[in-house]
């Protein structure tokens, strides 16, 4: 695997955990998806946290491993950096789709 596909799988992976979310597919339960008080205890809580939560995750996910690609592909960045960059896209990525889904909680 070259490190062009390496750098997409963090971001794409994001995107296809949160895809059930934004498709309302998963119901109310205490391992996967935005679980606070307010969303366990209403079910349109929930579907409306989840759904924010999943659609920021997807299309923060294509968009971060799109980014991640143009990183490892880049001539101008030194390969030191590289990791650390795209480590970074993700974990943005990531923070941005919990706070999407906490702040519709």
């Amino acid at each position: 695997m070259t490190n062009l596909m390496k750098a997409a799988w963090g971001p794409l992976l994001l995107a296809l955990v949160c895809a059930p979310l934004a498709l309302e597919m998963v119901g109310p339960n205490p391992v996967y998806g935005v679980r606070t008080s307010a969303s366990l205890a209403s079910q349109e809580v929930w579907y409306r946290a989840n759904f924010y939560a999943g659609v920021t995750g997807v299309l923060g996910g294509l968009i971060g491993a799109v980014a991640n690609w143009r990183i490892a592909q880049s001539s101008q960045i030194t390969a030191h950096i590289k990791p650390w960059l795209t480590l970074g896209v993700t974990l943005i990525v990531a923070a941005c789709t919990i706070v999407a889904g906490l702040a519709s909680a």
